[in-house]
């Protein structure tokens, strides 16, 4: 539950940076080093995603539970997976920013999600 959601979080705070570093090296691009980037920020998806849903069961009363999951998880998704590209390629074309912005962002994102899952998750 809890503790793993702030594992998961704490993961991603960390290992970010180094997975878009093997995506961005320009030394040596080579695909190994992509697949292993790829290999990171796809276990760091999973270890939220995998236990996001178990734990969204249990943030909600049985009579609103589909209905409520469905409406935040989309309104999640619509709104971080939607803007997240338009401010990536914003801030490294317009605005001059580093190629490791993405991995900044997403270590931000990363530490609301632990101060929300250690102050606000309260299961049922």
């Amino acid at each position: 539950g809890k503790a793993f959601l702030q594992s998961a979080g704490i993961a991603i705070v960390i290992w970010s940076v180094p997975a878009f570093l093997l995506l961005t090296n320009s030394v040596e691009f080579t695909p190994t080093l992509i697949a292993a980037a790829q290999i990171i920020l796809g276990l760091l998806t999973a270890s939220i995603a995998g236990t996001g849903h178990a734990a969204m069961q249990r943030l909600f009363p049985v009579q609103e539970r589909y209905s409520a999951i469905s409406f935040f998880f989309s309104l999640g998704m619509g709104i971080f997976g939607g803007i997240t590209p338009i401010i990536a390629i914003k801030a490294i074309d317009d605005w001059g920013f580093s190629l490791l912005f993405p991995a900044l962002f997403l270590m931000g994102v990363a530490t609301v999600f632990l101060i929300v899952v250690q102050n606000f998750y309260r299961p049922r």
